[in-house]
């Protein structure tokens, strides 16, 4: 989802947004507990809103709610944190979203694919989903240029069918790469860290006036 319009920092429309999503955290959980979801997926879930938080304060060291569109998919039940992935029910297709909670190893990876196997038919029975998908700029073919084939970012490109490249509307690939893993926006290219495989990736490929995509991909369930 886009990241919505940028909100005023002094008390105002966001801190309502951030009084809302505390204000419905019973209404939240309620709502799981009638579908018979554990209180630990519930918390895990929830605790998104921190995560939130947590990386405004470390790009802005203020600590204010960074895509709050996102966050509302939380407060409707339609976002689930199970293992190391999140999972967006609608359609017939639930989508894999990637939180910032750990190395995405095929293990990790694997076995969170499998509690969701589980998870929506027992806890949403009415509903069918028929395949799994993912939009991110971790799917850009171009990272296969730098990374090793057995990172683990490889390992979970291979899991997928690549449609068609459609350029997002109000999402810069450039600007969520850095947004991920450097957590900053200001940072001059020659300044940013460059500790890993993936970080030289990002910064080689930007200083050679090439773009990062949002690419989208799908397998089945």
């Amino acid at each position: 989802m886009a990241p919505g319009p940028e909100l005023p920092r002094e008390r105002g429309l966001a801190w309502c947004h951030l009084y809302g999503c505390l204000v419905l955290v019973d209404v939240i959980t309620g709502y799981h507990r009638s579908h018979g979801v554990a209180s630990t997926v519930s918390w895990t879930t929830l605790a998104d809103l921190g995560r939130n938080l947590a990386v405004d304060r470390r790009m802005r060291r203020e600590g204010w709610l960074v895509m709050q569109g996102w966050l509302t998919l939380h407060a409707r039940g339609a976002v689930y944190e199970l293992g190391r992935l999140q999972f967006h029910r609608g359609g017939t297709t639930v989508d894999l979203h990637i939180p910032e909670s750990g190395p995405m190893t095929p293990e990790a990876v694997a076995a969170s694919l499998d509690e969701a196997r589980a998870f929506f038919p027992r806890h949403f029975p009415g509903e069918r989903y028929t395949e799994f998908a993912c939009g991110s700029w971790l799917l850009d073919p171009q990272l296969q240029e730098y990374l090793p084939e057995d990172s683990n970012i490889a390992r979970f490109q291979r899991r997928f069918e690549l449609e068609p490249y459609e350029e997002p509307e109000g999402l810069d690939a450039d600007v969520e790469v850095l947004r991920f893993v450097f957590r900053t926006l200001t940072t001059p290219l020659d300044r940013l860290p460059r500790r890993t495989v993936l970080q030289h990736a990002i910064v080689d490929h930007l200083k050679a006036g090439r773009h990062w995509r949002i690419r989208r991909g799908h397998f089945p369930i």
